[in-house]
């Protein structure tokens, strides 16, 4: 269906020393310049995960050049939808109107204008935001969910593409990425309530989803949860698959660092920016607007240390809350490289067909030579473009 132009990445992501021409040994040397300030920066990070071992505690943004102030977390409180002062709209035309700090802050601004926002949910925990794209309160709304590991600022792409179609875009913070609140025994299922809460909070009726790599399964979650009327559309982009059908596709490296992740031995998990980072390091080509977005994405999806990756592998590997038969979706897709070895194109099949055991609910297109990051590369405006039409 697709004809693809792969672009090899190379297999060995260790700059190499021996180079042919003064270009390639100054260009390795940039490359080795920035993977060491990443590393340096995740040491960093990793010295600061004590602090959340208290709920509320405060955290001090470290990615970028600037020291972004505490959050005040303690000082939220926790009151119903309706008290929010919704239907308060200010000149401006927000429809978030008149609302208590204590209940919702804006932070200051890390890349995009509106992309650090907290919201107390009902149960006591914090879930932060970003609000970006198309700044009025009207037109279409788009919901992320961010990779694994993935923050509300890993939008890239994502961001431009809903900005020059005038698209309202909505990411947010998984439990244990950026600000929001890691509660152990929660499950996908009651993310997706706190994200059903967000939106009323925010006075969105109908939305739009997309989720990529881990954010699939949530998309997933999200489709069995809301009513059709109010998510008319989906979009999954080289999703984590179903537990029942990964183990026995994956290759057995990855299994077993997926075993070590759960019992918190992430290092081997890639969590080394010349491994999962490289590829994105490379294109950057010395940008230090580039490198600096870098730096602030992972700086987010690593906030807490290593708690969000764990949470997501752990909730993917055990038994859903849902049966994906039950699922009743509109229109949704799910596009897959085949030569995925992240998440397997079989295990892919396999998850559609659950899915589709009853009515036929996503429509799965597998590209063939591209693998899990040339996807997301090479296909993602052509799959935003069909999440963009009103009629498939």
């Amino acid at each position: 269906m697709f004809k693809s132009t792969t672009t090899k990445i190379a297999k060995n992501t260790q700059p190499k020393a021996a180079s042919t021409g003064k270009n390639a040994v100054a260009k390795t040397t940039a490359a080795e310049t920035i993977h060491n300030k990443l590393l340096e920066h995740g040491k960093q990070l990793s010295t600061r995960q004590k602090l959340l071992s208290k709920p509320g505690a405060l955290h001090t943004h470290i990615t970028s050049s600037r020291t972004v102030p505490p959050t005040p977390h303690k000082a939220l409180t926790v009151k119903p939808a309706a008290a929010l002062g919704l239907d308060q709209k200010p000149k401006d035309g927000s429809t978030i109107g008149s609302i208590d700090p204590a209940i919702h802050t804006v932070e200051p601004d890390i890349l995009y204008p509106g992309d650090t926002q907290l919201l107390r949910l009902p149960w006591g925990g914090v879930l932060s935001y970003a609000r970006l794209g198309r700044k009025k309160e009207v037109g279409e709304v788009w919901v992320d969910m961010h990779g694994t590991p993935g923050s509300r600022l890993a939008v890239g792409g994502t961001h431009k593409y809903c900005e020059s179609k005038l698209i309202r875009l909505i990411t947010i913070d998984r439990p244990g990425y950026g600000h929001s609140t890691l509660e152990h025994g929660r499950g996908m299922s009651d993310f997706i309530k706190d994200v059903e809460y967000l939106l009323d909070f925010l006075g969105v009726k109908q939305f739009k989803m997309v989720g990529t790599s881990g954010g699939g399964p949530y998309v997933l979650a999200a489709v069995h949860h809301f009513p059709k009327d109010r998510l008319i559309k989906s979009l999954i982009m080289c999703g984590m698959t179903h537990p029942d059908y990964d183990k026995a596709s994956l290759p057995i490296h990855i299994k077993i660092k997926q075993k070590l992740a759960r019992y918190g031995y992430h290092h081997f998990m890639g969590y080394n920016p010349k491994a999962a980072l490289y590829f994105d390091l490379e294109k950057a080509k010395g940008d230090q607007n580039q490198i600096k977005k870098i730096q602030a994405q992972w700086g987010e999806s690593h906030r807490q240390g290593t708690a969000g990756y764990r949470s997501d592998h752990k909730l993917f590997s055990q038994p859903w809350e849902f049966d994906l038969k039950d699922i009743n979706a509109n229109p949704m897709r799910w596009y897959h490289g085949a030569l995925d070895v992240n998440t397997s194109s079989s295990a892919a099949r396999a998850t559609v067909d659950h899915a589709n055991r009853l009515r036929k609910n996503i429509e799965y297109i597998e590209v063939p030579g591209l693998d899990h990051y040339e996807l997301q590369h090479e296909q993602t405006v052509v799959a935003y473009d069909w999440l963009l039409k009103k009629k498939s």
